[in-house]
């Protein structure tokens, strides 16, 4: 029996060494296998990486030329705003010269009607756009120099 013992634990360790060695072996594969992986994973990291970077040139390239372009329309818009203010400002000089008459000179010591009126509006008189010449005369106060002519 005692031959029996000692062939069981032989058989045993034979065994515990012989799953070892399995498992070496299959830690081995495994490393090897974890390194390939590794190394693929770097390459495809690398390819990535330059065609990442190419296209990020390529968008700043557009970018650059966009900005450009912006620019150069802003400073459009901005010179044809300019040149469209200006002409709006001399349509509504000339509308203005085109509406409100000349007034005429003074030719004797009677004020006109459009001067009696302003009087009136400044003197703060109700109703003085009604009023005819002779009521805007007799209302208005006249001012020194004028009643001197």
């Amino acid at each position: 029996m005692s031959k029996k013992k000692t062939d069981k634990k032989q058989d045993a360790k034979a065994a515990a060494k012989l799953a070892e060695k399995q498992q070496r072996r299959a830690a081995e594969k495994a490393l090897v296998r974890a390194e390939q992986a590794v190394d693929a994973a770097r390459e495809a990291v690398r390819s990535s990486s330059k065609e990442l970077r190419k296209h990020a040139a390529a968008l700043a390239k557009r970018t650059e030329k966009l900005s450009a372009k912006h620019e150069k329309a802003v400073t459009g818009l901005a010179a044809q705003q300019a040149r469209a203010d200006e002409a709006s400002s001399r349509v509504r000089t000339q509308r203005r010269s085109l509406l409100i008459p000349p007034l005429p000179t003074p030719t004797g010591g009677v004020p006109t009607m459009i001067e009696l009126r302003q009087l009136a509006k400044q003197q703060r008189i109700a109703g003085y756009s009604r009023m005819n010449k002779a009521t805007l005369l007799a209302r208005v106060d006249l001012p020194a120099d004028s009643e001197a002519q």
